[in-house]
């Protein structure tokens, strides 16, 4: 019930042996869901809009 009325949702992109989330996310985008991912930023951790097609920076995830 919650998912169906956010509009926003948080998640992760995985590393290593954690749970794949591109399914989730894929499904929230194509829900016209915003996706947000976190990010560290002048050692902080926020979020960020997250598209399927964000560059992912120096940790060059594949997802």
């Amino acid at each position: 019930m919650l998912f169906q009325k956010a509009k926003t949702i948080g998640c992760y992109l995985p590393i290593k042996n954690e749970v794949m989330t591109k399914n989730l996310m894929e499904f929230a985008t194509n829900d016209s869901k915003i996706v947000a991912v976190p990010k560290s930023k002048d050692h902080m951790m926020v979020f960020q809009d997250y598209a399927l097609q964000t560059n992912l920076g120096r940790i060059n995830l594949e997802y």
